[in-house]
């Protein structure tokens, strides 16, 4: 679901520097006036959430392709594997059968 969210949220921001873009290409520049105080602090507060909430899906994700390559490597029982892929395959085989 995180990750769902995170796609959609990219997807958002895409779109968002497309009509960005067009907006400068048709005026020439950009300007964002808002004059309710509230609302302004309101679009201010969602967009730093959005960026603390992006950051954090990285993370995780991040961390995850990480535990994924050592489990692979077996690092995660204190293995070496300098054989080969024959004790990569073997290690995976254990690792399952003492789950």
């Amino acid at each position: 679901m995180a990750v769902l969210a995170a796609q959609l949220l990219l997807i958002g921001a895409a779109a968002a520097w497309c009509v960005h873009m067009a907006l400068i290409q048709v005026y020439g520049e950009v300007r964002f006036v808002e004059p309710n105080t509230a609302i302004l602090w309101a679009e201010i507060i969602g967009t730093a959430l959005i960026i603390v909430y992006s950051a954090t899906v990285f993370t995780l994700q991040w961390k995850r392709l990480g535990e994924r390559r050592m489990s692979d490597r077996g690092v995660n029982k204190g293995e070496d594997n300098k054989e080969g892929d024959d004790s990569r395959k073997q290690a995976s085989v254990s690792y399952r059968e003492g789950a």
